[in-house]
């Protein structure tokens, strides 16, 4: 059976690299960031001149990259893991992740450090994508048996979670960068 390509995943990635080269291009990454960015500390009181909307920060800060790498470790976790979650979820499904991921990883970045003026790019919304994907696989391995999975392809038991845990492992240590 053949799957419609991950349309909305790619569009995804586009609309990300082009907001990446239009800002680098025009040399203003960090006066977008300081706009662009959820600042925890502006849900206490932090006054930004400028920024846009708090509630809207979650969303714009995942097209924020702090570089080459950044961005590159981004897209590769979003095309590791989007495209499978786009063929289970459709393009309406990822769309929804990808919001609820970005707004998540804006609530946990608020309860880790709610003083903080530090501010949160682009990546969070992609370890969201990782999480469902691994919990899509296991459940899916349940309803139809692990037998039916090519271990060439994808591995099972340990390895499965290995890999998995290693992406998400990658994700943080590239924001700790």
């Amino acid at each position: 059976m053949k799957t419609a390509p991950p349309r909305m995943t790619a569009t995804i990635a586009v609309v990300t690299i082009a907001s990446f080269v239009l800002l680098t291009a025009l040399g203003v990454q960090e006066p977008a960031a300081n706009v662009g960015g959820f600042i925890p500390a502006r849900l206490s009181g932090l006054q930004v001149i400028g920024a846009l909307p708090v509630w809207l920060t979650p969303l714009s800060a995942t097209l924020l990259h702090a570089g080459a790498i950044h961005i590159g470790f981004n897209l590769l976790m979003l095309f590791y893991c989007g495209r499978e979650d786009e063929v289970a979820l459709g393009p309406p499904g990822i769309v929804v992740l990808y919001v609820v991921g970005a707004y998540a990883a804006a609530a946990a970045q608020y309860v880790a450090d709610n003083d903080t003026s530090l501010l949160q790019r682009a990546s969070d919304q992609k370890a969201a994508m990782a999480i469902e994907r691994i919990a899509f696989r296991a459940q899916e391995r349940d309803a139809i048996g692990a037998g039916a999975f090519d271990d060439a392809v994808e591995p099972t038991g340990e390895a499965f979670a290995l890999r998995h845990l290693l992406v998400i492992g990658a994700t943080v240590a590239e924001q700790l960068w």
